[in-house]
């Protein structure tokens, strides 16, 4: 009678744990990408209902006193801006960016369809008494650049965007 195993049942054995493993790689791997997809689309709908629902009861000037989207949302990160156009006629454009560069885009699209990427940029007119906010983490740019163009939506970006007129 022969004491201990033969190589041929250590090879099987190596193989199985091999091939368990690379199994729960791929799976972990998977639920890894879907997990960072999911909190970036729930980060971007917070982002934009806090900022419409700011809108909606404090009035544009808001967006005046906040000094970064720190004070507008609790958890931001710095993966995230927000812009808003504010036009003299009433109109608002809000757009919720996130750089995509750490996610699965196309995860992203399928939580959140109301999310885009574009190829291109857009940009936005600015006339007299009409203001741009450019909210980020650490800070909240604001720009009054009478008769001149700014990037409403960069390009490349994941954005979730929507315009209302508010009188």
């Amino acid at each position: 009678m022969k004491k201990g195993f033969s190589l041929v049942e250590l090879l099987m054995v190596v193989v199985i744990i091999a091939s368990l493993i690379s199994v729960a790689t791929i799976v972990s791997a998977s639920i890894l990408r879907k997990t960072k997809a999911t909190t970036v689309a729930r980060d971007m709908k917070a982002i934009m209902m806090a900022a419409e629902e700011k809108l909606m009861i404090e009035g544009p000037k808001y967006f005046q006193s906040i000094k970064s989207l720190k004070d507008l949302v609790e958890n931001a990160t710095d993966k995230y801006q927000l812009y808003l156009v504010i036009k003299k006629s009433g109109d608002v454009y809000i757009t919720v960016i996130c750089d995509p560069s750490h996610v699965d885009v196309e995860l992203v699209r399928e939580i959140s369809p109301d999310a885009t990427v574009l190829s291109t940029g857009a940009k936005c007119y600015l006339n007299d008494e009409e203001v741009f906010h450019k909210i980020t983490y650490n800070s909240n740019m604001v720009h009054y650049l009478v008769g001149s163009y700014v990037t409403y939506i960069p390009e490349n970006r994941i954005c979730i965007f929507r315009d209302y007129r508010l009188f």
